[in-house]
């Protein structure tokens, strides 16, 4: 187990994480979400308690269960888990999870399509690698995209 150290998560949240016998998370993973910077490189501060996080959270843990009750392993889980960073073309974070569970909030109006296809690739990647049971796709809506052509005269 990696040593703990203050940074984007306290200490007492990266044990929250890695101390969940029903969440399964990864120390990459924890160690991904503690060493985030923003652009300029200095350290965010994370905010564990909110709405997308904790339901990131929530759908692990109901996922692990899940797989559990179908006779799953730890060792098996987490290989799963691994599998999904491992060997992709495509870059790959513990951020995915928590874009895929963005709060409505979250969801801008100007948002281009661009910016939308790429919100549902990271999405469906997501419940590709981890199944159904992990995104919940009902409650991500598509907002309209704002590059919309005028019809034809």
């Amino acid at each position: 187990m990696a040593e703990r150290f203050k940074g984007a998560l306290t200490v007492a949240e990266q044990n929250i994480l890695a101390q969940n016998d029903n969440a399964y998370f990864l120390e990459s993973e924890i160690e991904t979400f503690n060493k985030s910077t923003s652009i300029n490189g200095v350290i965010q501060d994370i905010n564990f308690s909110a709405e997308n996080f904790q339901n990131m959270i929530r759908n692990r843990i109901r996922w692990v269960e899940t797989l559990k009750r179908m006779g799953w392993s730890k060792a098996a889980v987490q290989a799963r888990i691994r599998s999904y960073y491992e060997n992709k073309r495509s870059l790959r974070s513990s951020w995915d999870m928590v874009q895929a569970e963005s709060s409505p909030s979250a969801r801008q109006r100007g948002e281009t399509d661009f910016a939308i296809a790429r919100r549902l690739m990271k999405i469906s990647r997501v419940k590709s690698t981890f199944g159904q049971a992990y995104t919940h796709m009902e409650s991500h809506t598509i907002p309209q995209g704002k590059n919309i052509p005028r019809p034809p005269k």
